[in-house]
């Protein structure tokens, strides 16, 4: 859980991410949904108690999020092109920026009705932090897209081994931030 607010931090867009990827963004939208209601199902098990509306939000807000990246990434135009970085940059840079706007946007309103105070500053108050899921997920989708595509069994070695020091980094880092 972030401190001080009612989110929890995971790291299921690089999972959308890839999805696009590799499949498209049809097959995102629906693996999107899919892990937003297993990401519930998982926090529901471990004790989090969600209100009424809680997961069916989280679920369509996933995915109306995915879609709005997959229409922007589409009326841009810009073709992916899996053996070119720039491109996989690019690609990944356009949804991380859509997924951001529209999860703020849309996360800003929940908070807004729920705190009672203006969307501007349920934004102000929320929308930076929600951003660095988008950000570490579009990053760890880029280079597990290359190590798996491009990588040979030491690189792909190397690669996870980064991403779990990482990810205990990470475990650390929110630990003390809830601690303090």
């Amino acid at each position: 859980q972030l401190p001080r607010t009612d989110f929890y931090l995971n790291f299921s867009d690089s999972v959308i991410f890839i999805a696009f990827l590799i499949f498209g963004g049809k097959e995102a939208i629906i693996i999107s949904a899919l892990e937003m209601i297993s990401a519930c199902y998982l926090l529901k098990r471990s004790g989090v108690v969600f209100s009424k509306f809680v997961i069916p939000y989280n679920i369509a807000s996933s995915v109306i999020t995915t879609f709005v990246s997959y229409q922007i990434w589409q009326k841009i135009g810009y073709s992916f092109s899996d053996n070119n970085t720039a491109s996989l940059i690019t690609t990944l840079g356009i949804l991380v920026l859509s997924q951001f706007i529209c999860n703020s946007i849309l996360s800003s309103i929940l908070i807004a009705l729920k705190e009672e105070i203006n969307i501007k500053d349920a934004w102000k108050k929320s929308g930076f932090g929600i951003s660095i899921t988008q950000i570490a997920g579009a990053g760890l989708a880029g280079v597990a897209y290359k190590v798996f595509n491009y990588g040979d069994y030491y690189s792909t070695a190397i690669a996870l081994l980064v991403i779990i020091v990482a990810y205990f980094n990470y475990r650390k880092v929110r630990a003390d931030m809830n601690a303090s």
